[in-house]
């Protein structure tokens, strides 16, 4: 299971992040966590475009997908500010569940579109039946 956490930056998605895996691990789950600030670091190609952000995010639900594969959950706090970052996300990994934190703040020229009721409640619903 990859759980997706999404919101504009500084909302609170590390912060929501590193509570559910403490609670995960207390119920003896192995997780990890993939927080899009974090793994930037550790890129040099990582830039802010809308193409650069989608290979970011790619790239990050690639790596949930083989650690997904090999019996860990896995948690990704990234902004994924477009429907179709998300999506493409989503399609990459086996089993998902979407999160949305409200508040935080955009950066100048920066359009960040909030998923909608639908895409929340789809992605989580079909994806637990989606088999790759």
């Amino acid at each position: 299971m990859v759980v997706f956490i999404t919101g504009k930056a500084g909302a609170g998605k590390t912060t929501v992040a590193r509570k559910l895996k403490k609670r995960l691990e207390a119920r003896g789950r192995a997780v990890l966590i993939f927080d899009g600030d974090e793994v930037r670091e550790q890129r040099d190609d990582c830039g802010y475009s809308d193409q650069d952000r989608l290979r970011h995010i790619v790239a990050m639900a690639d790596f949930a997908a083989i650690a997904e594969r090999q019996g860990f959950m896995v948690i990704i706090a990234a902004i994924m500010p477009k429907e179709y970052m998300r999506l493409s996300a989503r399609l990459r990994v086996k089993k998902a569940c979407l999160v949305h934190v409200k508040g935080g703040i955009l950066w100048a020229n920066t359009v960040y579109q909030e998923p909608s009721k639908e895409e929340r409640e789809g992605l989580y619903y079909e994806i637990q039946s989606y088999d790759r």
